[in-house]
């Protein structure tokens, strides 16, 4: 496989060259009624990629075919190296994945390294995993250097987090029908633009945006249509996020959460029932030790309770769950529920930390699952409007429309976790507007909170302010 390096400067100036192309013929569309013989099919209403870059545009579709096949849990722990063990997978998953050798190697990780999970793997001939969850298990357990993979082409490819994130591509995104139905919302075009950018740099990827201090993204707009530099899994949550705002502003005005917001499917909710009982199980007898830290206390618990526990400490330790934090308390326990123990290793402060806990293979599958959903305030901002215009509110509407957004910003900043959204210094949670549509980057269980609250204020109202000045 030839692995693609990081966008060079000659596809830079490409990108850049195709941009003023672009914009040209933007602009002879718009300077015109009759249509205008440009060969610019590709870009009315969704990306493309620029001619400078051979990867494709990601197919979410079969990625989640790929990544979804099952595999049975017992081809997993049976090879005595990494290699071996990825080839095992790869038959049972019949599907094709590279290992990046070249940059393991560079990170002192050869194809002889030993490979062994830290658990025993449900053996019942029944038991099976998702592909992603294989590899996810099979990666961590390299305990030297981080593991990631991609779909690329078809193709699973499993490298450095490090090399990955320079597997970059060039795409072109329209967004002209967005950005003109946020500048009728009020705003001027510039001023959507702006929003727009602002809304992917802190929803897709936060930190790999060099404007966010990353390295690997970047984002040049011209005539409404966004040149973006990104990987390829973020790539497929921009498109993703497009879809559902499209969705959303077609929708009817609800503060009700949007169908991207990817609601709780009955296979998920069975694998908390089913989570649920094993947590109920008692842990006959186990030892804390406060000498350990919390990654070899969950070990420990692990043997001690006899049921596999994966933790997802990248998931984790943004949230502040570091892997090599050290328990606050230590002894010997008889008959302790697994839940309480797990709770005493990952949140030995009290705080208000939270993580899901799922059933998968028979054991326990513990993470942070971080989404962005969308949930539409229009109905509520509209409100807001109306009775500022009926107070004898004189200010334009621009203005008093931000007014209404900030409003609610703070509102749901500063009722649900506070100290985790990024607006307050936290690490977890952001929230945008666009479009009259707010979008909420949070856990799962301060999502279900926003929504609640956002119900509740929907009820009651939107208060505005009694006071009103008639100008800027």
């Amino acid at each position: 496989m030839n692995f693609r390096p990081a966008l060079s400067w000659s596809n830079a100036l490409t990108c850049t060259l195709v941009l003023g192309c672009i914009a040209l013929a933007g602009m002879l569309l718009r300077g015109k009624s009759a249509p205008v013989s440009v060969n610019l099919p590709a870009l009315m209403g969704r990306a493309v990629a620029l001619p400078s870059n051979s990867q494709p545009l990601p197919d979410p579709a079969a990625e989640e075919e790929l990544l979804s096949r099952q595999i049975p849990v017992s081809v997993l722990n049976q090879a005595r190296t990494l290699e071996l063990e990825v080839r095992s997978v790869s038959a049972a998953a019949h599907c094709n994945i590279v290992i990046d050798w070249g940059a393991l190697e560079s990170e002192k990780i050869d194809r002889e390294v030993p490979y062994a999970l830290s658990w025993t793997p449900d053996l019942r001939p029944a038991a099976s995993v998702r592909l992603d969850q294989g590899l996810r298990w099979i990666l961590d357990s390299i305990n030297d250097v981080r593991l990631a993979y991609v779909v690329e082409d078809g193709v699973i490819l499993i490298s450095t987090e490090a090399e990955l994130a320079k597997h970059t591509s060039c795409v072109v995104y329209d967004f002209r029908d967005l950005i003109d139905a946020d500048a009728a919302t009020d705003y001027t075009r510039v001023a959507a633009t702006e929003r727009m950018r602002r809304l992917l740099f802190d929803t897709i990827a936060r930190e790999s945006w060099t404007e966010n201090g990353g390295t690997t993204g970047s984002i040049e707009v011209l005539a409404g249509l966004f040149v973006i530099t990104q990987t390829a899994p973020n790539h497929r949550h921009i498109l993703e996020l497009l879809a559902n705002l499209r969705a959303a502003r077609r929708a009817k005005p609800t503060t009700r959460l949007s169908a991207s917001a990817g609601t709780e499917s009955p296979t998920t909710r069975s694998s908390h029932d089913a989570a649920e009982t094993i947590l109920h199980q008692k842990v006959t007898t186990w030892r804390l030790s406060d000498l350990v830290t919390s990654e070899s206390a969950m070990r420990n618990l692990s043997d001690a309770a006899k049921i596999r526990i994966y933790v997802d400490w990248n998931s984790l330790e943004p949230a502040g769950i570091k892997r090599n934090d050290w328990p606050r308390s230590g002894g010997t326990y008889e008959d302790i529920p697994l839940g309480e123990a797990i709770r005493m290793i990952l949140v030995p402060s009290g705080t208000l930390n939270e993580f899901t806990i799922e059933e998968e293979g028979g054991g326990l599958v513990i993470g942070m699952r971080i989404s962005t959903q969308l949930c539409d305030v229009r109905d509520l901002i509209a409100a807001y409007v109306k009775a500022a215009r009926a107070s004898g509110d004189t200010r334009p509407l621009d203005v008093v429309h931000s007014e209404a957004v900030e409003h609610l910003k703070i509102m749901v900043c500063g009722l649900v976790d506070r100290t985790s959204w990024i607006e307050n210094s936290g690490s977890v949670g952001s929230i945008n507007e666009f479009m009259g549509i707010l979008a909420v980057t949070q856990s799962s269980a301060a999502q279900a909170r926003v929504a609640e609250l956002l119900h509740k204020v929907r009820a009651t109202g939107l208060a505005a302010p009694t006071t009103r000045a008639s100008g800027r």
